[in-house]
């Protein structure tokens, strides 16, 4: 009798120590978070994740996710992964690769951005994406401003060994922009998560592919304004009334504005044609045909529609 209770005393204490051990061990994430515990225990955060073009491949599988380091997070790398594949189709050596090739980047990108502070800039974010320098200016980028911009930029890219190795890109930002979005370094995952911020708030751009010169003439006529920007929209809205204006100074029957607006950049990259439909009929103007076109050019420099004239199809 008394082996008997020993024996069921014994059996519950390797019972209670298998639950415990069983309790105590947890379930190793599926999915990316699990990939990364298991090849890089520790090191990386999934801070982003978008389906890639889940029409074009006909599947919600494919993944792009953006990691950044638990030790630095403006070290950052972008990662491709396949749910249906074994080991997620990764290629770990090439995780390893675009790691050192995010944290030699990043490292150029701080001694960089300690040059342009150094240089007096200010009000500016800047990183390296996709090969180029890229620098937002949170400025309005009137003649002067843009001038002593460039040359300021292209006297602190002189003097940087690195600069030979990236293109240049520069952008002019709605000045109230400067940082509701990003710091100082414009984080990878900005880039990546498609917000439209940067599109609305850029008002010109300036590209340079590596080997460019230094010289800020070479520059200015390079500039492009755009036209996905909140500021085309405040074009269109300041330029409707001063179309209508025009009209009744020179017609003689009354007309109405339509909704739609054409628009067309010209040829030095800034200015930009506005085309306003209008119609004479007293109809809803929504309904109405078109009986012709108010024409002008909004001018950058000058800020304001002029050269009007009227158009038909």
């Amino acid at each position: 009798m008394g082996w008997s209770i020993l024996f069921k005393i014994v059996i519950a204490i390797v019972i209670c120590a298998l639950l415990v051990k069983c309790i105590g061990k947890k379930k190793a994430p599926d999915g990316l978070d699990g990939w990364l515990d298991l090849h890089f225990p520790d090191q990386f955060k999934v801070i982003y994740t978008l389906t890639e073009n889940p029409i074009k491949l006909l599947s919600f599988s494919v993944k792009n996710s953006v990691l950044a380091s638990k030790s630095d997070s403006l070290l950052q790398i972008k990662i491709r992964w396949d749910k249906r594949l074994v080991g997620l189709g990764i290629n770990k050596v090439e995780i390893d690769n675009s790691l050192i090739k995010a944290k030699a980047e990043l490292a150029d990108t701080r001694i960089l951005l300690d040059q342009l502070k150094s240089s007096g800039l200010q009000k500016f974010s800047c990183c390296i994406y996709l090969g180029d320098v890229r620098i937002l200016i949170f400025e309005e980028p009137t003649s002067n401003k843009r001038a002593e911009t460039l040359k300021q930029l292209l006297s602190v890219l002189s003097k940087w060994s690195a600069a030979s190795k990236y293109g240049l890109v520069v952008d002019f930002m709605e000045a109230k922009s400067f940082g509701t979005e990003v710091g100082d370094i414009i984080p990878l995952v900005h880039w990546q998560q498609g917000s439209p911020w940067q599109r609305q708030n850029s008002i010109l751009s300036i590209q340079n592919e590596p080997g460019y010169s230094f010289n800020p003439d070479t520059f200015e006529k390079k500039w492009q304004f755009n036209t996905e920007s909140d500021r085309l929209l405040k074009w269109i809205d300041q330029s409707r009334p001063v179309a209508l204006k025009w009209a009744k100074s020179h017609l003689k029957k009354s007309i109405e504005l339509l909704s739609e607006v054409e628009y067309t950049i010209q040829e030095n990259g800034m200015d930009v044609q506005i085309k306003f439909g209008f119609t004479q009929s007293s109809e809803s103007t929504e309904q109405s045909n078109v009986d012709g076109y108010i024409v002008g050019i909004y001018v950058f420099d000058g800020d304001q529609f002029e050269n009007l004239k009227f158009a038909q199809e």
